[in-house]
């Protein structure tokens, strides 16, 4: 009696377990991007990049056409420094990629890919991360690594941004959350830096 109660018992957590297992379903391509609830979504993160980049690339732009020049210049993207209360993870390659997507689309820059990046830093035996290159020692360093792997100028611009947030009780068990993204770029020829922020906000209720 006690192992049929046991094997009861056993069969019966099974069932339990399979029926609180998580499903999923493919979603329409039209729908809303999945909202995290305590942290910044992928939809407040696109909304500023898509946003921010162009704005900043456009800064640069303008000085491009007005130099006459018909090569394109090389661009790095080091990433995102995050100056928040939240974890990115897995969201700095999602940034990483869609920078490198709005940079594509935008066809005034050729966009140095990252793995090429890293390999000239672990050649230099500094630590093999882009977001390194927002330290100006390291910056320059870099840059003139390139400029002896390739024998000429080879980075013209680097790009780099900063992720912060705010929160704020409105009441009634609602609380907001505003997020700020700061884009940096830096034309390593001359110096000029550019700097423009975009922001998000998101409600939480209680």
């Amino acid at each position: 009696m006690r192992i049929s109660f046991l094997a009861a018992s056993l069969l019966s957590g099974g069932l339990l377990a399979a029926c609180q297992a998580r499903t999923g379903r493919v979603m329409d391509p039209d729908e809303p991007v999945g909202v995290d609830v305590r942290r910044a979504s992928v939809d407040v993160l696109d909304g500023m990049m898509k946003e921010g980049v162009p704005l900043i690339l456009a800064s640069a732009k303008e000085r491009i056409a007005g130099s006459g020049s018909t090569e394109r210049p090389r661009l790095i993207f080091a990433g995102v420094q995050n100056n928040s209360d939240e974890r990115l993870g897995e969201k700095k390659d999602y940034i990483y990629d869609t920078v490198d997507t709005l940079v594509g689309q935008d066809g005034t820059f050729d966009m140095v890919s990252r793995t090429f990046v890293e390999n000239v830093m672990d050649q230099m035996k500094e630590a093999p991360k882009a977001e390194l290159l927002i330290d100006p020692e390291i910056r320059r360093k870099v840059v003139q690594r390139f400029e002896q792997i390739e024998g000429r100028d080879y980075i013209r611009y680097i790009l780099w941004g900063k992720f912060n947030n705010a929160a704020s009780d409105t009441g009634s068990g609602t609380s907001e959350k505003k997020y700020v993204l700061v884009l940096e770029l830096v034309d390593v020829k001359t110096g000029l830096q550019t700097k423009k922020m975009v922001d998000g906000r998101k409600a939480y209720t209680e």
